[in-house]
Protein backbone atom coordinates (compact mmCIF):
# COMPACT_ATOMS: atom_id res chain seq x y z
CA UNK A 1 0.00 0.00 0.00
CA UNK A 2 3.00 2.26 0.84
CA UNK A 3 3.99 2.13 -2.83
CA UNK A 4 0.64 2.92 -4.04
CA UNK A 5 0.10 5.74 -2.08
CA UNK A 6 3.78 7.21 -2.89
CA UNK A 7 2.28 6.75 -6.79
CA UNK A 8 -0.90 8.24 -5.79
CA UNK A 9 0.89 11.59 -4.31
CA UNK A 10 3.36 11.76 -6.97
CA UNK A 11 0.73 11.60 -9.31
CA UNK A 12 -1.34 14.11 -7.58
CA UNK A 13 2.29 16.89 -7.47
CA UNK A 14 2.32 16.32 -11.61
CA UNK A 15 -1.06 17.37 -11.73
CA UNK A 16 -0.93 20.43 -9.55
CA UNK A 17 2.25 21.52 -11.49
CA UNK A 18 0.78 20.81 -14.78
CA UNK A 19 -2.44 22.65 -13.81
CA UNK A 20 -0.55 26.01 -12.49
CA UNK A 21 1.43 25.67 -15.68
CA UNK A 22 -1.51 25.74 -17.35
CA UNK A 23 -2.90 28.69 -15.32
CA UNK A 24 0.26 30.46 -16.14
CA UNK A 25 0.30 30.07 -19.55
CA UNK A 26 -3.39 30.79 -20.02
CA UNK A 27 -2.59 34.82 -17.80
CA UNK A 28 -0.04 35.54 -20.45
CA UNK A 29 -1.74 34.44 -23.45
CA UNK A 30 -4.86 36.45 -22.14
CA UNK A 31 -2.66 39.51 -21.17
CA UNK A 32 -0.74 39.45 -24.62
CA UNK A 33 -4.30 39.23 -26.06
CA UNK A 34 -4.77 42.42 -28.45
CA UNK A 35 -7.50 44.81 -26.79
CA UNK A 36 -10.45 46.71 -29.32
CA UNK A 37 -8.98 49.43 -30.17
CA UNK A 38 -10.59 52.80 -29.17
CA UNK A 39 -11.91 54.77 -32.70
CA UNK A 40 -12.70 58.14 -33.12
CA UNK A 41 -16.19 59.29 -34.71
CA UNK A 42 -16.75 62.07 -36.67
CA UNK A 43 -19.79 63.39 -38.77
CA UNK A 44 -19.25 62.81 -42.59
CA UNK A 45 -19.36 66.70 -44.18
CA UNK A 46 -18.82 68.23 -47.64
CA UNK A 47 -14.78 69.13 -48.55
CA UNK A 48 -12.88 70.11 -51.30
CA UNK A 49 -11.41 66.77 -54.24
CA UNK A 50 -7.64 66.33 -52.43
CA UNK A 51 -6.67 63.72 -54.50
CA UNK A 52 -5.69 63.72 -58.40
CA UNK A 53 -5.87 61.24 -60.43
CA UNK A 54 -4.94 60.30 -64.45
CA UNK A 55 -5.66 57.95 -66.29
CA UNK A 56 -5.86 56.76 -70.00
CA UNK A 57 -9.43 55.44 -71.19
CA UNK A 58 -12.36 55.06 -73.70
CA UNK A 59 -15.70 56.93 -73.66
CA UNK A 60 -18.43 54.79 -75.09
CA UNK A 61 -22.25 55.02 -75.64
CA UNK A 62 -24.84 53.41 -77.30
CA UNK A 63 -24.13 53.47 -81.03
CA UNK A 64 -26.13 51.80 -84.48
CA UNK A 65 -24.95 52.15 -87.79
CA UNK A 66 -28.37 52.63 -89.84
CA UNK A 67 -28.81 51.20 -93.28
CA UNK A 68 -31.44 50.04 -95.54
CA UNK A 69 -32.77 46.83 -96.04
CA UNK A 70 -32.89 47.32 -100.09
CA UNK A 71 -30.97 49.01 -102.47
CA UNK A 72 -31.75 52.64 -104.29
CA UNK A 73 -31.35 56.10 -104.68
CA UNK A 74 -31.51 58.64 -101.25
CA UNK A 75 -34.87 60.37 -102.25
CA UNK A 76 -34.46 62.54 -99.17
CA UNK A 77 -32.75 63.08 -96.13
CA UNK A 78 -34.23 64.57 -92.79
CA UNK A 79 -31.53 64.76 -90.74
CA UNK A 80 -28.18 66.40 -90.53
CA UNK A 81 -25.13 65.78 -88.12
CA UNK A 82 -25.70 66.34 -84.41
CA UNK A 83 -29.30 66.62 -84.58
CA UNK A 84 -31.45 64.80 -81.68
CA UNK A 85 -33.48 62.31 -82.76
CA UNK A 86 -36.41 60.38 -81.16
CA UNK A 87 -37.18 56.75 -81.63
CA UNK A 88 -38.39 55.78 -84.76
CA UNK A 89 -37.98 59.41 -86.37
CA UNK A 90 -37.24 59.16 -90.21
CA UNK A 91 -33.93 59.93 -91.34
CA UNK A 92 -34.30 59.24 -94.90
CA UNK A 93 -36.46 57.88 -97.43
CA UNK A 94 -35.30 55.43 -100.13
CA UNK A 95 -36.89 54.57 -103.33
CA UNK A 96 -36.05 50.87 -103.97
CA UNK A 97 -35.30 50.53 -107.75
CA UNK A 98 -34.02 46.90 -109.55
CA UNK A 99 -30.93 46.33 -109.20
CA UNK A 100 -28.54 47.99 -111.80
CA UNK A 101 -30.84 50.09 -113.19
CA UNK A 102 -31.28 53.94 -112.34
CA UNK A 103 -34.14 55.32 -110.48
CA UNK A 104 -34.74 57.68 -113.23
CA UNK A 105 -34.60 54.99 -115.64
CA UNK A 106 -37.18 52.69 -113.85
CA UNK A 107 -40.59 52.61 -112.64
CA UNK A 108 -39.96 53.49 -108.60
CA UNK A 109 -41.37 50.09 -107.26
CA UNK A 110 -41.21 51.12 -103.47
CA UNK A 111 -40.33 53.82 -100.72
CA UNK A 112 -38.70 52.77 -97.51
CA UNK A 113 -38.48 55.30 -94.91
CA UNK A 114 -35.30 54.78 -92.74
CA UNK A 115 -36.03 55.30 -89.01
CA UNK A 116 -33.99 56.25 -86.20
CA UNK A 117 -34.06 52.80 -84.10
CA UNK A 118 -33.67 54.45 -80.39
CA UNK A 119 -33.33 58.20 -78.61
CA UNK A 120 -30.26 59.88 -79.30
CA UNK A 121 -28.14 62.42 -81.96
CA UNK A 122 -26.96 61.98 -85.44
CA UNK A 123 -23.29 61.82 -84.95
CA UNK A 124 -22.47 60.78 -88.78
CA UNK A 125 -24.72 61.26 -92.25
CA UNK A 126 -22.97 59.42 -94.45
CA UNK A 127 -25.54 60.08 -97.66
CA UNK A 128 -26.83 63.21 -99.63
CA UNK A 129 -30.23 63.14 -101.69
CA UNK A 130 -29.27 61.20 -105.18
CA UNK A 131 -26.66 58.98 -103.80
CA UNK A 132 -26.96 55.50 -104.45
CA UNK A 133 -27.36 52.49 -101.60
CA UNK A 134 -26.85 49.16 -101.45
CA UNK A 135 -28.78 46.61 -98.88
CA UNK A 136 -26.66 46.95 -95.11
CA UNK A 137 -24.67 50.08 -96.16
CA UNK A 138 -24.43 52.60 -93.52
CA UNK A 139 -27.05 55.18 -94.35
CA UNK A 140 -26.42 57.16 -90.70
CA UNK A 141 -24.83 56.64 -87.04
CA UNK A 142 -27.28 57.35 -84.14
CA UNK A 143 -25.41 57.43 -80.14
CA UNK A 144 -27.59 57.62 -77.21
CA UNK A 145 -25.48 60.20 -75.07
CA UNK A 146 -27.83 59.44 -71.92
CA UNK A 147 -26.03 56.12 -71.62
CA UNK A 148 -22.45 57.16 -71.63
CA UNK A 149 -19.43 54.88 -69.69
CA UNK A 150 -15.85 55.24 -69.11
CA UNK A 151 -13.53 52.87 -69.16
CA UNK A 152 -10.61 53.87 -67.44
CA UNK A 153 -6.97 52.02 -67.14
CA UNK A 154 -5.83 53.05 -63.48
CA UNK A 155 -2.62 51.82 -61.81
CA UNK A 156 -3.24 49.60 -59.00
CA UNK A 157 -1.67 52.17 -56.48
CA UNK A 158 -4.15 54.87 -57.59
CA UNK A 159 -6.96 52.77 -56.59
CA UNK A 160 -7.19 53.63 -53.36
CA UNK A 161 -7.77 56.99 -55.08
CA UNK A 162 -11.13 56.25 -56.63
Amino acid sequence: MVGNSTQSTHARKWRRAGLGALIVVLLIIWSAWPKPLAVDVAPAEMAPLVAHLSATGEVECLYAQVGTKAGGEVERVYVTEGQPVTEGAALARVSATPTGIPASAADVLDLQVVESPFAGVVARRYVDPGDAVIPSQPLFAIVDLDQLWVIAYVDDVDLPKL
